[in-house]
């Protein structure tokens, strides 16, 4: 599998819209590393391809609606990725809060893989 792009909103740390190519960092290296400083959205980062992938966290004990931004009414990541000459798109998204911004009793999270 090879990652291409991903799209992610309002998760943790990463308030906002933030997007990655990896297809543009993979020009210059098949290898790269996640760095930064404390709190600026690695773990964010892979949380969000397990959430897109899997629906599902490297930790345990939090859960997918923990991972959105505090105080945000929703969260979403969009993954584009490669394997076997084919492309896909797992598309992960929750909605926390109504949009009054009172919190929703039972939050909704919708996962979908398009070829």
């Amino acid at each position: 599998m090879r990652l291409i792009k991903i799209k992610i909103h309002n998760l943790a740390s990463l308030k906002g819209e933030h997007e990655i190519d990896f297809s543009e960092i993979q020009k210059v290296s098949s290898l790269f590393a996640i760095t930064g400083e404390t709190g600026a959205g690695k773990s964010t980062i892979l949380n969000a391809i397990g959430l897109s992938l899997y629906g599902d966290l490297y930790r345990p004990q939090v859960t997918q609606t923990d991972v959105i931004t505090l105080g945000e009414k929703e969260g979403s990541v969009q993954l584009i990725f490669g394997l076997k000459n084919s492309f896909y798109l797992a598309d992960w998204r929750a909605r926390v809060r109504k949009q009054n911004g009172e919190a929703l009793k039972q939050p909704q999270i919708v996962r979908y893989l398009y070829k």
